[in-house]
């Protein structure tokens, strides 16, 4: 990678594709914290203007300060962790966190509930078309490379959300955005999105 030296560093989001406990098993199946160490190594090795702050769960959200092109990042991040990444700016993270927080709901059904979600492109030639409904995900288009999306999620007895019935968790959404679409897509939960947010406060202000 090679960046422009008068670039200035800016915070952006690496969300990469399919690492979490639902992905099937890839290079990047390691703890996030030595993965995240591994890769702030080699980006100072190689004398990149990329550092990990940071990362957010275990599902591929990793917090970086960078003055190289996003393309570049985002080529680097893949070679890496053996898995395509999207580079986001936090702006876009945040507007569209927002938007579909404000988006109503589906209408609940008995046993189920909807839970708010974003769908990001990562690559690939895509369709600028509408992705339709399917029995597990309802989407709005926020932009070209950006899918709002209500995830139908199974309630246990309790009323409490069903972890052992999951349907493919996020990873199934994304799935579906990309069958219908084209390209390679990567989704995230609202409450993930406003955790990746809250992170990044927490860094800049530390």
């Amino acid at each position: 990678m090679s960046g422009d030296s008068r670039c200035r560093m800016r915070m952006v989001v690496a969300l990469a594709v399919n690492i979490g406990n639902l992905a099937p098993p890839s290079p990047a199946c390691r703890p996030m914290a030595d993965l995240v160490r591994d890769l702030e190594a080699t980006f100072r090795a190689r004398g990149s203007r990329v550092r990990v702050l940071g990362f957010l769960g275990h599902t591929g959200n990793l917090l970086l300060e960078c003055a190289e092109r996003p393309v570049d990042v985002a080529h680097a991040l893949g070679r890496l962790l053996g898995t395509p990444c999207a580079i986001v700016p936090v702006a876009r993270i945040a507007k569209s966190a927002a938007a579909v927080q404000a988006l109503p709901p589906p209408a609940k059904e008995l046993g189920q509930r909807w839970t708010p979600g974003v769908v990001f492109h990562v690559n690939g030639l895509s369709s600028s078309g509408a992705a339709k409904e399917t029995h597990g995900a309802r989407f709005h288009r926020l932009d070209d490379s950006t899918i709002l999306a209500w995830k139908r999620d199974l309630e246990n007895s309790a009323g409490r959300l069903d972890k052992r019935q999951r349907g493919g968790g996020w990873g199934a959404v994304s799935s579906a955005v990309g069958r219908q679409l084209g390209g390679i897509w990567t989704a995230r939960s609202a409450s993930t999105l406003e955790g990746v947010l809250t992170r990044l406060e927490e860094i800049s202000s530390a």
